[in-house]
């Protein structure tokens, strides 16, 4: 239980500290570029086994630069679309991999969690067919949802054995959290001067210990055999989506509107759907 708890907070501390940097007004590319050195450089120092050439290395680049611009993504929609909507639409995502391994593996869900799929996808969806306003906001999430969902298919097919040898786990984080920071380095070159301010430098740290924490403590519960992979991804995201959901209420003073709400309960309905009949 303690490590299931441990990857709520990590994961859910990501989404307060982005929207905590908008509020201070910091730069983003700074930040994030501080956060994957850091993750990096844990990174090596936890990495027993270093494989030689692999083909997973070339694909690593690939996943070190959508972690670079999905993580811009998740923090301007945090700061623009809110903490509460921006983090729903993140942990959503986990139908993507569901319906990749359907389609690539023949691992097909059943008609209930079919079910479950339909009211996540639904709950993403509905403020497109509400209303105008509803829908300009939420054009942030729904990219979020889109573009984790993508990150999100391809590290669970890099956790696949036939795809990356388990003792080499260690070692394919380290190669995407390296080419995180050189993509973080590059987008961020023009702000280098910022990274001498305390607060920059500080967050880029914090966020840095917490991104790398959030994969610590996945790994960490699975390893555990406390819940299965099938049914971890769906408690540890309902988890993420509530705390978030709240810290917006209480922290931040958003006010969800009644399709967030709405929305809200749809994904966690469908979230439920999938755990419970897995």
């Amino acid at each position: 239980m303690t490590w299931l708890l441990g990857s709520i907070a990590c994961y859910s501390s990501i989404f307060i500290l982005f929207r905590l940097a908008g509020q201070k007004g910091l730069p983003m590319a700074p930040v994030l570029f501080v956060n994957y050195i850091v993750s990096f450089a844990f990174s090596v120092v936890i990495t027993s086994t270093w494989p030689g050439f692999e083909w997973w290395m070339l694909s690593s680049a690939l996943l070190g630069l959508l972690f670079m611009v999905v993580f811009q993504v998740i923090a301007h929609s945090t700061n623009t679309a809110g903490i509460g909507s921006t983090a729903t639409a993140s942990k959503l995502s986990m139908v993507w991999p569901i319906l990749a391994f359907s389609l690539l593996f023949g691992e097909w869900p059943n008609p209930l969690q079919w079910i479950g799929i339909a009211l996540v996808l639904t709950s993403v969806l509905l403020p497109f067919f509400l209303n105008r306003e509803s829908a300009k906001s939420w054009l942030l999430p729904l990219t979020v949802f889109l573009s984790t969902g993508l990150v999100d298919t391809l590290i669970a097919l890099h956790g696949r054995p036939e795809w990356v040898a388990p003792e080499f786990k260690e070692a394919l984080f380290t190669f995407i959290f390296g080419f995180a920071a050189a993509t973080a380095l590059f987008q961020s070159r023009k702000e280098l001067n910022s990274l001498n301010q305390p607060m920059v430098l500080g967050l880029g740290l914090i966020l840095g210990l917490i991104n790398y924490g959030s994969l610590y403590f996945l790994l960490g519960t699975l390893e555990s055999k406390f819940l299965s992979g099938a049914t971890f991804f769906p408690v540890n995201n309902m988890g993420v989506i509530a705390l978030t959901f709240l810290a917006g209420v209480a922290f931040f003073k958003e006010r969800p509107s009644s399709t967030d709400w709405i929305s809200l309960m749809l994904g966690l309905s469908g979230l439920l759907a999938i755990l419970w009949f897995s």
